[in-house]
């Protein structure tokens, strides 16, 4: 080889090394730098995350001693896991018109109730306060009835403590009532004291049910102290059920029911003519027997249509027993077993916020128990016991639900009696108009 030519190579050979020199310099430059920005992001992490567990240690002293400083508003016992209060206030002005005269007053009715509920083991134990008297028929008060602008006293309207098991239901004390029914048989006052226990019942009263359901009873109607024995009687009840849909829309209920009093301090045999003396033929009790049904049918998502019938036949009379018309009119020769009939026919169009219904009622002097039947409609005709047996009419009642909490009402009842011997029959006319908010 000859001299030029090795000088060259050397020549390549010292160019190349350099250049590769030069390229793993650039490298590391690039290297250091990465590392660099990357430390200096761990660092910036660190100072934040020092900074949160700083704040979250701060947030938990302040929540600490708020804990030891605040009480609960409400703390359950070992029973209960929650309590619901509800409740509603009705204000009324009224104006009755009757052959005993005219009546125009203000009233009020105030119910609050409170449900402890342990979701855990199915058990609730409920109360309910409202205004009213000892009459299990009405929670209404009237104004200044006795003294002008006379307080008002709150009375416990029931208490009691429910169990539901699978489908079955057990109430225990006083209690709502449970059975399918209207204002014919059963005053919305009244709350009935005893044992109910019902199969399937959760769905019946917004007619949801399909399929049977079944309710059966035992109630302390009458207890009188000092050992009378003749003045004690108890209240059976059974219902028997079942719910179906005629259309997707439309929903039907229909019930049996039957009400046996072993007992005959229900009886005419009370009673006493208008001088005082007592008849033996009026000795007749209530064994009811009735037929409930009920239908809802949805048009569309803010109108519904509701409608329902129920007649009821006390079966107890014979030929021999004279009727209750008698206790009024000793000239009488109606029997009871004549006037032992009575039918209600119903219904209710709901449109948004709007509604209007009208029931026509015809209720035969000794067909239902007047110690609980529907209170107001017929007060005031001066036949029958309280004054609701013996009497038709109509019920017409519009309203609006101005909120979900406030409405307005208004209704109007027309009735009369139905039999009576000397004389024109009795008959009146009530106007109500209530404005009513619930809570």
């Amino acid at each position: 080889m000859s001299l030029k030519r090795v000088v060259q190579a050397m020549t390549v050979c010292a160019v190349l090394g350099s250049t590769h020199t030069y390229a793993e310099e650039r490298n590391w430059d690039k290297m250091e730098q990465r590392m660099a920005a990357q430390e200096e992001a761990i660092r910036q992490l660190t100072e934040r995350l020092k900074q949160y567990e700083t704040t979250n240690q701060r947030l938990q002293e302040v929540g600490y001693q708020q804990e030891k400083e605040e009480k609960p508003l409400v703390q359950f016992g070992g029973g209960t896991n929650q309590l619901a209060i509800s409740g509603d206030l009705r204000l009324r002005y009224e104006d009755r018109q009757t052959d005993n005269g005219d009546l125009n007053r203000f009233r009020h009715r105030l119910r609050i109730r409170l449900h402890w509920i342990n979701d855990a083991e199915n058990w609730e134990a409920g109360v309910q306060f409202t205004t009213g008297t000892e009459n299990p028929t009405s929670m209404t008060d009237t104004y200044s009835e006795d003294y002008p602008f006379e307080a008002t006293d709150m009375r416990l309207s029931y208490a009691y403590i429910r169990h539901e098991i699978d489908n079955w239901d057990i109430y225990v004390g006083q209690h709502v009532n449970p059975y399918l029914t209207t204002n014919l048989q059963w005053d919305g006052a009244v709350m009935p004291v005893g044992v109910s226990v019902g199969y399937n019942i959760n769905k019946v009263a917004d007619l949801s049910i399909e399929g049977f359901f079944a309710i059966a009873g035992m109630y302390d109607y009458a207890y009188a102290p000092n050992d009378d024995t003749d003045k004690e009687s108890f209240m059976y009840g059974g219902q028997l059920g079942y719910g179906f849909s005629i259309t997707d829309a439309s929903k039907m209920v229909v019930a049996a029911t039957a009400y046996i009093y072993d007992n005959d301090v229900t009886s005419g045999n009370t009673w006493t003519d208008s001088q005082g003396n007592s008849d033996p033929e009026l000795d007749y009790t209530y064994q009811l027997i009735d037929i409930t049904a009920k239908n809802k049918t949805t048009l569309s998502d803010d109108t519904n249509i509701e409608t329902y019938f129920q007649g009821i036949m006390n079966i107890d009379p014979s030929g021999s027993d004279k009727s209750i018309i008698y206790y009024q009119d000793n000239t009488s020769n109606e029997k009871a077993d004549d006037n032992n009939m009575a039918y209600t026919l119903g219904g209710q169009v709901n449109i948004d916020k709007f509604f209007i219904g009208g029931q026509w009622m015809y209720i035969e002097a000794d067909s239902v128990n007047t110690w609980f039947s529907e209170s107001t409609f017929g007060l005031g005709t001066g036949v029958g016991y309280s004054s609701v047996a013996n009497v038709e009419g109509i019920i017409l009642s519009t309203g609006y639900n101005f909120t979900k909490n406030i409405q307005a009402s208004f209704s109007f009842m027309d009735y009369q009696e139905i039999e009576k011997s000397e004389g024109t029959r009795d008959d009146g006319k009530l106007y109500q108009f209530n404005i009513t908010y619930q809570f």
